[in-house]
């Protein structure tokens, strides 16, 4: 005959396991779900840079040349010059918190490279003069402060190391020639 305490031993384990199984495809749920939120929001954010406006926002920026910083705030970015500035603050933003995102490992660097790494050191390499110039200006007058885009400077400096890591040189043509990237790759 069995055993009564063999049978408690059997049924006790049976329960264990179901536990385990229960909580392992828990887990599993709960990592798929923030998978996909994660790639909901990746995509989000992607379609929102890629579209006309965002796509003719970034051409805008890249057509823009000055010779220094100075010559920039006079002639192309200063306080006057409302339009320019609000597409120039949009994308800063847009980097910003998408800089934040990838620090915290909310979203995978690689998977933000893969999906928009060209514009992100398209446009580090042409306005990382102006973002350090524009934080040296007075806090509480025209400037913004000596944090300005140090996410987005987090962000360009990962996808850099990623190209560099591919083999793959920078985008020399978007290179402004007061950039610190100018001297490396010249």
């Amino acid at each position: 005959m069995i055993d009564l305490a063999m049978l408690q031993v059997v049924r006790d384990l049976v329960a264990i396991f179901g536990v385990i199984a229960g909580f392992t495809y828990y887990v599993m749920t709960v990592r798929n779900a923030q998978r996909s939120r994660q790639a909901q929001m990746l995509m989000q954010l992607h379609q929102s840079k890629y579209d006309k406006e965002g796509t003719t926002a970034y051409f805008t920026l890249l057509n823009q040349s000055w010779n220094d910083f100075n010559d920039y705030w006079e002639n192309v970015g200063g306080m006057g010059n409302i339009e320019f500035n609000s597409l120039l603050e949009t994308q800063m933003s847009y980097f910003e918190g998408l800089g934040v995102l990838v620090r915290d490992n909310v979203v995978n660097v690689n998977t933000v490279y893969d999906m928009m790494g060209r514009r992100i050191v398209s446009i580090w390499m042409k306005y990382e003069t102006v973002i350090k110039g524009l934080r040296k200006l007075e806090v509480g007058g025209p400037g913004p402060g000596p944090d300005y885009s140090e996410n987005f400077e987090y962000l360009a400096n990962e996808m850099i190391k990623i190209r560099q890591k591919k083999g793959l040189p920078l985008y020399e043509y978007n290179i402004h020639p007061t950039s610190t990237q100018f001297k490396k790759e010249t």
